[in-house]
């Protein structure tokens, strides 16, 4: 781990944004910065959201609903009564293929508006 991974790391514990790296955009600390940024905001969405939803009383069916053209799952949870509980993006295995889990309206907070939003719509309509 690199200097500037901790400090990236660092960075969003202090609740810093994101776009504060302090590194020139074509160098390696600025990567090795935002590494060490967005695995600091990974984990602490995956607790965060590991406290939301116990799917453990119910059972639920995973199914893949957009996989992007880097090889990006993004799947929604659906359970024994057809609504779907929660979507989960993993990411592809070059970027680590880390998995998170959100509801449904933290999903559609995000205000991106890429296909992987569209298939996550269609499979709640459909």
């Amino acid at each position: 781990m690199t200097p500037q991974h901790r400090e990236g790391q660092a960075a969003h514990d202090e609740g810093k944004d994101r776009r504060g790296n302090p590194y020139d955009v074509n160098s390696n600390e600025w990567m090795d910065w935002m590494d060490g940024f967005d695995q600091a905001a990974t984990e602490a969405e995956l607790k965060r959201n590991s406290k939301i939803v116990d799917t453990a009383a119910e059972s639920v069916e995973t199914l893949t609903v957009y996989r992007s053209s880097n090889g990006d799952d993004w799947m929604v949870e659906r359970s024994q009564s057809g609504a779907i509980t929660a979507v989960l993006h993993r990411a592809n295995l070059s970027s680590g293929g880390t998995q998170t889990r959100m509801t449904v309206e933290e999903f559609f907070e995000r205000g991106s508006s890429g296909p992987e939003i569209a298939a996550v719509r269609s499979a709640i309509e459909g």
